[in-house]
């Protein structure tokens, strides 16, 4: 996808990028550099409209260049996708229910050609319950009555979000905890929570039921490790009980004290099997949505194929057959890819899972030290290498039963995919 923040910035300049609207000749060249960037081979163009999203840097705490865009600049992008027949990508503003409405103007295909749109996502919210039944009748009105091309994409499991103390995307939707992510040491952190202003204002953030995207439940929200080792297995609301305390003040309390050596979960969503089975069978829900390499320190999504195809064979939803076609030539077709199906001719990109595997729970996210990352931790999933028996770039096994070739990284085996 070709990012539109980063064609904003480039064409505008970072600091107008975030300030200011483009004039008529930057938007014009907005379009000429997004049109040769289509022509070269990218499969669309995404914009932002998700408030969680923020710079860093010298602009730290502000909104990313694409949210600060009007309609014009968005629906300029969409009929460009529309007359090239690419994808367009939108994540929606939750805290602004217009945008909604922006969003069915531009995949709506009355009387011109339908836009390949796909919008994230969907999904079964725990602050929501009811918010998932929705998908499916607006699914229906965008492409059968107002003639769209619309998918949104779905996680193939429960949204479970890692956190360490108050530095996490879950408080990026108000503004203390964006404050508080914005800090660079736990010095920063700390001189914020001496302020009896600010813990009023996080408290009244917190508490306030305005549009909020996640459910900020403490006996929704356990501790995974702390310098207090009996809170270890507990949900805030317990420890809050055994303690005979108000939850809310434990929990400023325990943010301000144990900062990033708290470390806590929570599942935001898709937790419940029956609705999440509803959202992955969905023909116009892709399950692909992960969110993963964005935050590589709070989740770990990047079996999300595996996990899709473990519950068919665990629930029968779908039979195996069907399942590997929603996450292989189904997708790949929508995206105008000549791949994900086995045909003569075609470049022998397989991957070979053992059936018998497949009948297993979901594995969980795990917690490495990456070389790759100096060191760092991650999160990760672990436990597909008795599923995937190999995987093959053009013909060239590169994995063989959990053993990763050394021809990969070194030799140019494939190729990018592009829309055919």
């Amino acid at each position: 996808m070709f990012g539109h923040s980063a064609l904003r910035a480039h064409v505008m300049g970072l600091e107008r990028s975030l300030t200011v609207q483009p004039t008529k000749f930057e938007l014009n060249l907005m379009q000429r550099i997004a049109r040769d960037a289509l022509d070269a081979g990218f499969i669309g163009i995404s914009i932002d409209m998700f408030p969680w999203h923020r710079m860093s840097g010298e602009w730290q705490g502000c909104t990313i260049p694409s949210q600060h865009a009007k309609f014009k600049e968005y629906a300029m992008l969409a009929d460009l996708c529309r007359r090239c027949d690419r994808v367009f990508q939108v994540t929606p503003n939750l805290q602004r229910l217009v945008s909604f409405v922006d969003i069915l103007r531009m995949g709506s295909g009355i009387g011109q050609k339908p836009l390949r749109l796909t919008v994230l996502s969907a999904l079964d919210a725990v602050h929501d319950r009811k918010l998932w039944r929705i998908f499916s009748p607006l699914l229906f009105i965008w492409n059968r009555l107002l003639n769209g091309n619309v998918r949104f994409q779905t996680l193939t499991e429960p949204f479970t979000i890692y956190s360490d103390g108050s530095v996490t995307p879950l408080f990026e939707e108000f503004s203390t905890g964006a404050q508080l992510n914005g800090c660079q040491s736990r010095e920063e952190r700390q001189q914020l929570w001496a302020s009896e202003i600010f813990r009023r204002q996080f408290r009244q953030e917190w508490l306030s039921k305005r549009r909020k995207s996640f459910h900020r439940q403490l006996d929704l929200m356990e501790v995974i490790h702390c310098p207090e080792a009996s809170w270890q297995g507990l949900s805030f609301a317990e420890i809050a009980r055994q303690k005979q305390q108000e939850p809310l003040d434990l929990f400023i309390h325990a943010l301000q004290k144990y900062d990033t050596d708290l470390r806590w979960v929570a599942t935001g969503a898709n937790d419940r099997l029956k609705p999440r089975l509803a959202m992955m069978q969905h023909p116009h829900i892709l399950p692909g949505f992960t969110d993963a390499g964005a935050h590589v320190r709070n989740l770990g999504y990047y079996d999300g194929a595996l996990s899709f195809l473990k519950q068919a064979v665990a629930t029968k939803f779908l039979s195996p057959e069907a399942a590997i076609c929603r996450v292989t030539g189904e997708p790949a077709g929508w995206f105008r890819l000549d791949t994900g199906v086995l045909k003569v001719g075609a470049k022998a990109d397989i991957v070979l899972l053992d059936p018998n595997a497949l009948n297993q729970p979901i594995s969980p996210q795990v917690q490495i030290s990456d070389p790759v990352l100096d060191g760092e931790p991650r999160m990760v999933k672990r436990g597909s290498d008795e599923i995937v028996q190999g995987v093959y770039i053009n013909g060239v096994q590169v994995v063989c039963r959990g053993k990763v070739s050394d021809r990969l990284g070194r030799e140019k085996l494939g190729t990018v995919l592009s829309p055919c």
